[in-house]
């Protein structure tokens, strides 16, 4: 559901929006990958050292903001590891940065809810997918304190259009 809902508002913008993320596994590679294929710019934001690409899997990621078509940012020199106190620091770029958080999934305690917490903050709008009611789902939650439910691309598309 995720990547038709990416896909979608990145062809109507034509090229005009950014993903922001912070190029981990899941919907973050996703979301990114789907901006790739488009041509479109992505701004990856490192819980490691700017010349130290994790996961390395998503190096893919990396190479194409190396490239010219987006921008790596990190707060952290060379190849410095990825370790888990960095993440919170990169969640917090992340949320700045972008107009407004759309979380497609995750546990209501995950390093999702930590971007979701700092955009809040900053109060940017959080755009959230309905999940399973029956689980430990962050986006419900975020939805049931607020949110903007997410239901098709024109919702997402809407609140960019509000919020840039």
């Amino acid at each position: 559901m995720t990547k038709k809902l990416i896909g979608e508002t990145l062809d109507h913008f034509e090229g005009d929006a950014v993903i922001v993320s912070g190029m981990a596994n899941g919907l973050d590679s996703i979301a990114m990958r789907q901006a790739m294929r488009r041509g479109s710019p992505i701004i990856a934001v490192l819980g490691s050292g700017i010349d130290n690409p994790y996961p390395e899997n998503n190096k893919d990621i990396y190479d194409y903001c190396k490239d010219g078509k987006g921008l790596v940012l990190s707060e952290y020199p060379g190849m410095i590891e990825p370790l888990a106190r960095h993440f919170t620091f990169r969640n917090r770029l992340i949320a700045a940065i972008g107009d407004v958080c759309f979380i497609g999934g995750g546990k209501v305690r995950s390093g999702t809810s930590s971007t979701a917490r700092q955009a809040l903050e900053l109060g940017k709008d959080i755009l959230a997918i309905p999940c399973d009611i029956s689980g430990d789902d962050l986006t419900n939650s975020l939805i049931k304190d607020g949110a903007h439910c997410v239901l098709d691309s024109a919702d997402i598309i809407q609140s960019l259009k509000e919020n840039s």
